[in-house]
């Protein structure tokens, strides 16, 4: 029995690795197809051949390294044939060797993996490393929940909101393992036949997406569409820098992310309506204990930290910050300096996140640099669709490429290329669109493989995928609606 196991898992390692390397392959001669336009030796013989051939021709060489870049890591990304933060350094160094110097250098391919961005998140991490270390985020948790009675009604409420909440501020990750674990003792006295047991788990991964959306490091699409937006090509005429400040964005995405949530309780409490009026609800653990001096003291660093952040749009704070970036080193300095954290902590941190951030960052320089975002552009026939359209339908783009890869790195395949789009003069609206389309690539939550939240909510065993299947392309439909009201009618928090 044991040496049948070993040899299904032996066979099983060998489909995977031949999976990998044919990924990979595929990757790679899509590049060199593409780069050295392989097609033109076919253009005689076949008419479609022809065709994209003579459009890889009308390109410069720097264009073609940059789209056949852009397929490589799409490809990857996609397949996860490689980890994710290693296509961000094949990104890197794709572009040293195959794109001319004067047009993306080195320096400018590696920038953008320490960008004001990416100190933001890297910050962000840290702050959630210290709350997580000093079970700060589990003493509020279990506060929020004792506090919300025994209520069917009340306890999934106070789940997705605290589970929201805890994901503006921490991984989404982090947070969904947090609190499947904290409900534990709630949902496993809940009969097996009563369905208001699905509804509870599935709360918690959606409100986790869902809560990552209200601020610009509950996830990185938010800040990738922020760097974007504060660092436009160049060579697009009439564009501006639209620097947004942290408040800048929650004002703008915080409404949708409360309107969102509602909704999606509405939906789940309603669909898995409880047959019981009261919850057993008990932790072993005493919630009324005091704060240590050290959790103290995380607590006030958080909190100042989060202040200056708000308060950054000021324009004294700003002087002195210049960038929420600048001001999440304070918290890094801070903790480290002190002892809260050490360099066990520090190797713990989301760097494997931080990296394909980068990389994503990279790639849209890249495409902006050589103009190929431009020429992707004009082949898309946006014209006449209008605002509500588009957003529709990049929104829905957004939503499906999230739904089977990762949200981070579909927000940097599409960010340089919708930025063309929204600063187009018959479209006129960057920030709506841009927006729109960061806010979509965290409602992709119909499968296990959509957002790790969902595959921590499926590994219960208590929901099946028909259960995720239904349930979040329902909630995606709504918010690609609500996309288009908000966005679409300008009905947002607009700082311009």
């Amino acid at each position: 029995m044991e040496k049948e196991k070993a040899r299904n898992l032996l066979l099983e390692g060998i489909e995977q690795h031949k999976r990998r390397i044919a990924f990979i392959s595929i990757g790679i001669i899509l590049f060199v197809v593409v780069y050295y336009n392989l097609f033109s030796f076919l253009a005689p013989y076949v008419s479609v051949f022809e065709w994209i051939s003579d459009g890889l021709g009308g390109l410069s060489p720097d264009m073609r390294a940059a789209l056949g870049i852009l397929l490589l890591a799409a490809t990857l990304w996609m397949t996860e044939a490689v980890p994710l933060y290693v296509t961000s350094l094949v990104i890197v160094i794709s572009q040293v060797l195959f794109i001319r110097e004067e047009t993306v250098s080195a320096n400018e391919a590696l920038a953008p993996f320490f960008s004001p961005i990416i100190a933001l998140f890297l910050g962000g991490f840290v702050l959630a490393a210290a709350l997580s270390k000093y079970k700060l985020d589990i003493k509020i948790a279990r506060e929020m929940l004792r506090r919300a009675g025994k209520a069917p009604k009340n306890v999934m409420l106070a789940l997705m909101g605290i589970t929201a909440f805890l994901s503006m501020w921490m991984s989404n990750t982090a947070t969904t393992a947090l609190m499947v674990a904290l409900a534990f003792p709630i949902y496993t006295q809940i009969p097996e036949k009563e369905k208001f047991k699905k509804g509870l788990i599935l709360g918690i991964p959606f409100a986790a997406n869902i809560g990552g959306m209200g601020t610009p490091i509950g996830t990185p699409p938010n800040a990738i569409i922020m760097d974007e937006l504060a660092n436009p090509s160049t060579d697009i005429i009439g564009v501006e820098a639209i620097n947004l400040t942290f408040l800048d964005w929650m004002l703008l995405a915080l409404p949708l992310t409360l309107i969102m949530l509602v909704v999606t309780f509405l939906i789940l409490y309603i669909s898995f309506k409880p047959k019981t009026d009261k919850l057993k609800v008990n932790f072993k653990q005493k919630t009324n204990q005091g704060y240590s001096k050290k959790q103290t003291f995380v607590m006030i660093i958080f909190l100042v930290t989060v202040l200056l952040w708000l308060m950054s749009s000021i324009e004294t704070i700003g002087d002195i910050f210049q960038h929420s970036g600048i001001i999440a080193l304070i918290p890094i300095v801070v903790y480290f300096a002190t002892g809260i954290l050490d360099k066990d902590d520090l190797a713990d941190l989301n760097w494997d996140v931080l990296l394909l951030m980068g990389g994503g960052l990279s790639l849209g320089n890249a495409l902006d640099a050589t103009g190929l975002a431009e020429v992707i552009v004009e082949t898309i026939p946006y014209g006449g669709w209008g605002l509500l359209l588009i957003i529709v339908v990049f929104a829905a783009i957004g939503i499906i490429l999230s739904t089977f890869m990762s949200n981070t790195a579909t927000a940097a395949m599409m960010a340089p290329i919708i930025i063309v789009i929204g600063w187009d003069p018959d479209v006129g609206a960057p920030l709506a669109l841009m927006a729109a389309v960061a806010l979509a690539c965290s409602m992709a939550m119909a499968l296990p493989v959509s957002t790790p939240p969902n595959a921590i909510a499926y590994g219960t065993d208590e929901i099946k995928v028909k259960d995720m299947i239904i349930y979040g392309t329902i909630i995606g439909i709504i918010g690609i609606i609500l996309l288009m009201i908000m966005f679409g009618l300008g009905l947002f928090y607009n700082p311009l």
